[in-house]
């Protein structure tokens, strides 16, 4: 339970406060058996954020969305054209009529069937090439541009040409589903921040929930990862750069919508960049000790500084190297010992298992490292976490 820091504070102690389950009911000839999986709900004791304290891999998913269709928000009761007038306020807290007099890409992350895009081009006039839908699978209509993506891993920077103005991101009930909320907010800050675009964000305001209705659109579901408050919501966009200029809570269907509309934050100071960059590196680290402790075998390609302030700030990586399940490589420092692990020759890749992370943080040293991997014919095995 420990392994899993809060993503408001980084705090790693949690509250159990109750569970959710997730299954199915299987059927053989008239007998029924129900497979089910709890996922913990924890608060954080350090700032009491909630969230789901179990850890999600690519098998949790697949069960948790085993649907081949990704069922739209449920907003109660509303019928008809109706149905889209909660997408309707979103435009218009995005910017409304404004967006119209633009010629920006406007960008719906998260995009399932399409209904935040088909209110902006039927009720707001929007040009169809002006629009562009980013998701796992598609299932938005043919008329509308599309990117395929894992919204937990993909740079959604790739998706776009290079250069291309956008003038809002908008990202829709999707927040409280990914492993990584941080990363998914840079992700959507890199789209807008060249050209001063708006990001509008829209979740569950758990401190608004009906505590006497229960069954509001299972709110409280496995798919949900993070449990987010206006407070909570804020201080994570004010951690990667964002600006809240609008937050407000409104209630549709039953369902508390918590809508946030932000931007980049401006940089020009040199201390606020260099405090950036820092965090960055340590927060990349973090990431990198992260993927250690899921995987192995795996090779651990540098054993430089940042090596060493890793094995500081994370010591519970010590361990994997001296059980051998990560190996550490380096050219100059072959056949010396870290952890009781001899550190192998970078001429050595090829003839051991598993992926290669690179670990030096200066872009020129794994320029040199990428190339030689690609001279060697296993650049195919490079993890390079700093490039995300």
């Amino acid at each position: 339970m420990n392994s899993i820091r809060c993503v408001i504070c980084d705090g790693d102690e949690w509250d159990r406060i109750g569970a959710v389950h997730a299954g199915e009911t299987r059927r053989e000839g008239t007998s029924l058996q129900r497979v089910e999986q709890e996922f913990a709900l924890g608060a954080c004791r350090n700032c009491g954020h909630v969230r789901t304290i179990e850890q999600y891999d690519a098998a949790v998913f697949s069960r948790l969305y085993a649907q081949e269709s990704q069922q739209p928000v449920s907003w109660g009761d509303l019928k008809g054209a109706d149905a889209l007038q909660p997408y309707a306020e979103m435009v218009e807290l995005a910017g409304g009529a404004a967006l119209k007099s633009s010629a920006g890409l406007i960008i719906d992350v998260g995009c399932g069937n399409g209904p935040l895009l088909v209110t902006l081009a039927e009720r707001f006039d929007i040009a169809l090439p002006r629009l562009l839908g980013i998701d796992f699978n598609r299932m938005l209509p043919d008329r509308f541009a599309f990117r395929q993506a894992d919204l937990n891993t993909t740079d959604l920077m790739a998706l776009v040409q290079a250069g291309t103005p956008v003038d809002a991101v908008m990202s829709s009930h999707v927040i409280e589903h990914v492993l990584d909320p941080r990363r998914f907010l840079r992700q959507l800050k890199k789209l807008v921040q060249h050209c001063g675009g708006v990001i509008y964000i829209e979740t569950p305001d758990f401190s608004a929930v009906d505590v006497g209705r229960p069954d509001v659109c299972n709110l409280i579901h496995p798919q949900h990862i993070n449990y987010f408050t206006a407070d909570s919501l804020a201080k994570l966009m004010a951690s990667v750069g964002l600006l809240v200029e609008h937050v407000d809570t409104q209630v549709t269907g039953g369902i508390p919508r918590l809508r946030m509309r932000a931007r980049a934050a401006p940089a020009d100071e040199p201390a606020a960049r260099l405090r950036a960059s820092l965090q960055a590196g340590v927060e990349t680290r973090e990431q990198i000790a992260r993927s250690l402790m899921c995987a192995g075998p795996v090779l651990l390609w540098g054993a430089g500084g940042d090596l060493w302030r890793m094995l500081e700030e994370h010591p519970q990586t010590g361990a994997l190297l001296e059980s051998g399940r990560v190996r550490i490589v380096d050219r100059a420092l072959a056949g010396a010992t870290i952890h009781g692990q001899q550190i192998l020759s970078s001429s050595d890749i090829r003839n051991q298992e598993g992926p290669v992370i690179l670990m030096p943080a200066y872009s020129g040293t794994r320029r040199s490292m990428i190339n030689f991997a690609r001279s060697e014919e296993f650049d195919a095995r490079l993890v390079d976490l700093y490039a995300q």
